[in-house]
């Protein structure tokens, strides 16, 4: 792995302008180097906005630092960027049970089961969910927007006086 992470490394000084920072990033957070996978995958995605790869590599650097709503901005980006991913409705849905915001889960959980039908694991999930959240496990919903991937605010904002 280091030998990769030299490869990736060397590559990118070559063409720091290459989405392979993505990868690289992958690889650190795999050796442990959060920090380092975290500053890649921020400069990465601010030079890349719309490569969701990079948003999904930046989640998982977030969960593994333990910062689980940065972890779901990243995510919601990133399916902002592809819609259709069930993997990441899975992700994002894995993350809200965390917070646990289990209805979140579910409408993340029936998006993911609306792209990938054929996954024997989103049936079950769904189930799950829906009786947490008293809810009929309904068929599964057309992603038509990400499931409040933006922050939870803790007291409304006050309206600006005229």
């Amino acid at each position: 792995m280091a030998d990769s992470i030299a490869k990736l490394e060397k590559a990118l000084r070559r063409d720091p302008d290459s989405p392979r920072f993505a990868r690289l990033a992958d690889l650190f957070l795999k050796r442990g180097h959060i920090e380092r996978a975290i500053e890649l995958c921020q400069k990465g995605c601010a030079s890349f906005p719309d490569y969701a790869t990079g948003f999904i590599v930046l989640s998982k650097c977030y969960e593994k630092q333990g910062n689980l709503e940065k972890a779901r901005e990243a995510m919601g980006q990133a399916l902002r960027i592809d819609p259709e991913n069930p993997s990441g409705h899975k992700r994002l849905a894995h993350l809200f049970e965390q917070l646990g915001i289990a209805p979140q889960a579910l409408q993340s959980l029936r998006q993911a089961a609306y792209f990938d039908p054929f996954d024997p694991s989103l049936a079950e999930q769904i189930d799950r969910f829906a009786r947490q959240t008293h809810q009929e496990a309904s068929e599964p919903e057309e992603a038509t927007t990400v499931p409040n991937a933006a922050p939870v605010e803790s007291e409304p904002k006050p309206e600006p006086e005229e």
